[in-house]
């Protein structure tokens, strides 16, 4: 039976090998046009759900009655070790495809140096364009600072494209919920403005994603192209990876395109071919 140190070793060890085995995965993710977001949080903040909420692919009424994100753990001891597995989905948010990463949860209690290893190994912060910092809003007041201290020493140095989602806001009162609010703005002053949700019901969550769309990386190109069908198939191209405008001036097609610095860039090339 190991005891608690050699388990916390294990954990270490277990983290450096999913970083470096994902790695390459997200490198390809990112050259196929999708952008990167993580989703980090305490394991009862409401994670998986909002991940179900966002995701084009899944639905709320998939998640069981009980669901890890509502229930309490009986021994946080065995739950730091329960799972080390992430769940990623596709999303869409104003025309831009996300990859949308449910990351290993926190729990209270978490030893300082392995909050270390947590924010050194977890690629998908770590390579992620923006994170989504999930806070239950309905914890008692020591308990949220606690957690959000915590969430915020594992996203240290990503506060510029932290967003912090304040969840569960349908159980408490609106001077509650400004309190909640006021801590983190508190603890995160250079992070978005905390946004408040309820991901189970769906309230703010409109809110969320148009926050969530101003934090992503995004260049815009615009490009003067002839109407041929070769064109067209870039303008194909360019509606699956960004956000494209298109006028057409006789025999001109004008395209004014915006996405990731990396497929402007791809977009660029191609449209260069286009042209000659």
């Amino acid at each position: 039976m190991f005891d608690v140190d050699d388990r916390i070793d294990q954990l270490r060890a277990d983290l450096e090998s999913l970083s470096a085995d994902a790695a390459d995965r997200r490198t390809e993710r990112r050259e196929q046009g999708f952008d990167l977001v993580a989703v980090a949080g305490y394991t009862n903040a409401g994670k998986s759900t909002l991940l179900h909420r966002l995701a084009d692919d899944l639905s709320l009424s998939e998640l069981e009655s009980t669901h890890a994100d509502e229930a309490v753990a009986a021994n946080a001891e065995d739950q730091l070790f329960e799972t080390l597995e992430t769940t990623t989905r596709r999303a869409t948010v104003d025309g831009r495809r996300l990859l949308v990463t449910d990351t290993v949860g926190l729990i209270d209690d978490l030893p300082h140096d392995l909050v270390e290893s947590f924010s050194a190994t977890l690629g998908e912060i770590a390579d992620s364009d923006t994170v989504l910092a999930v806070v239950d809003a309905a914890a008692d007041a020591d308990q949220f600072r606690r957690r959000t201290e915590t969430t915020l020493d594992v996203l240290a140095g990503e506060a510029d494209r932290v967003v912090p989602v304040l969840n569960k806001a349908d159980r408490v009162d609106a001077t509650t919920l400004a309190a909640r609010a006021e801590t983190v703005r508190r603890l995160a002053p250079d992070a978005v403005h905390p946004v408040a949700i309820s991901a189970l019901h769906g309230d703010g969550v409109d809110g969320l994603r148009a926050a969530l769309s101003e934090t992503l990386p995004t260049e815009t190109a615009e490009f003067r192209l002839p109407n041929t069908g070769e064109t067209q198939g870039l303008l194909s191209w360019l509606h699956d990876r960004g956000t494209a405008t298109v006028d057409y001036e006789g025999a001109t097609v004008v395209v004014t395109f915006s996405a990731r610095p990396g497929v402007v860039r791809e977009a660029r090339r191609r449209a260069e071919s286009v042209a000659d």
